[in-house]
């Protein structure tokens, strides 16, 4: 059972890695380029990020899921949340 648990909190704080690139595709169609929905879009990419990162540090420290991915999927989420964060901040939420 606790490698299950292990693997359940690799495999999704290895999916919020590629989560924040998704945001440039979109970012090419014109509707995503005005103002409310440009808003929007970057606070919800925001907040995914740090609740990435705030994942990331629960599985890490609390579940003691200490593997060599989870150790790299830390390290780049708790990145994205500090981006994050700089992003609500600058947009003034």
């Amino acid at each position: 059972m606790k490698n299950a648990k292990q693997l359940l909190c690799t495999v999704i704080c290895a999916v919020f890695l590629p989560l924040p690139w998704t945001i440039f595709p979109l970012r090419t169609q014109q509707w995503a380029l005005e103002m409310p929905a440009a808003r929007i879009i970057i606070i919800l990419y925001a907040v995914t990020m740090i609740l990435g990162g705030i994942f990331s540090g629960i599985c890490y420290g609390e579940l003691k899921v200490r593997n060599p991915v989870m150790k790299i999927c830390l390290a780049v989420n708790l990145a994205y949340a500090v981006f994050g964060a700089v992003a609500l901040m600058m947009i003034n939420v």
